[in-house]
């Protein structure tokens, strides 16, 4: 496994990386930390997007904070993350969240 930690520009690290690489995915494609905003927050404002059909969200699943991720690379390859996420983008990225702002 190729592993890779993201962290988004706007995270101070203070710490020693070394312990999130350390950890095990268990056989996950990433790891990350529960959004703590988004019941309060992200999901509500989602519920008021119209998405199209075609794209099931479900306001019930978790949602993480994308600030910091550990990726497993070779995964995320084979299922094909990256070019789904683009896919996504593509197909409904009029009416994604940030197109509407509250």
């Amino acid at each position: 496994m190729t592993k890779a930690i993201y962290l988004d520009a706007g995270v101070l690290v203070i710490g020693d990386l070394s312990v999130l690489w350390k950890m095990d995915l268990k056989g996950s494609l990433a790891l990350a930390v529960p959004d703590a905003y988004a019941k309060a927050f992200h999901l509500r404002r989602l519920s008021r997007v119209a998405f199209s059909e075609k794209l099931l969200l479900n306001l019930q699943t978790p949602y993480f904070n994308a600030g910091v991720i550990v990726m497993d690379v070779e995964g995320w390859r084979k299922a094909d993350v990256g070019e789904r996420a683009i896919r996504l983008l593509e197909d409904h990225g009029q009416s994604s969240p940030t197109a509407t702002r509250s």
